[in-house]
């Protein structure tokens, strides 16, 4: 999701979670979860509004899916921003540009700071791959 190229199905993941306003630049306060299908049933967060319904003779009962994970008032606003956040990106350019934009940035910069030396180093290294477009180091020593 966002910078990384994210598919639940490949990863055999039965859940994932994300906030919006990291890598997808939406609003703070939004974060989405991907439940595997066959793990919603039996999974009940605390009950709210959105998550419970009416069933036979009025008794209540868990949504049947997903929904039965929402706990509270939707932020429409919010929502709308996010969704609007992820269209920019995709006006800007494909995913598959963005990732490669990305990955050549990454490259240039890790040349830069190999010229540089110590007393700048990588952190982790020597096997980060850099594809999401994070690069940490560390400056043992100052500078001149």
């Amino acid at each position: 999701m966002g910078a990384i190229n994210v598919n639940v199905f490949e990863l055999g993941v039965d859940y994932y979670a994300f906030t919006g306003h990291k890598w997808c630049c939406g609003p703070v306060g939004l974060a989405a979860i991907f439940v595997r299908p066959d793990r919603v049933d039996g999974w009940n967060g605390p009950a709210g509004w959105r998550s419970i319904r009416h069933g036979e003779r009025g008794a209540l009962e868990w949504q049947p899916d997903a929904r039965r994970l929402e706990q509270g008032t939707s932020a429409y606003p919010l929502c709308a921003r996010w969704r609007e956040a992820l269209r920019l990106h995709d006006d800007v350019a494909r995913f598959s540009d963005r990732q490669r934009i990305t990955k050549e940035r990454v490259a240039f910069l890790l040349q830069a700071l190999e010229r540089v030396g110590p007393p700048l180093r990588l952190v982790p290294a020597p096997n980060f791959t850099g594809q999401n477009g994070i690069v940490s180091f560390s400056n043992r020593g100052s500078i001149a």
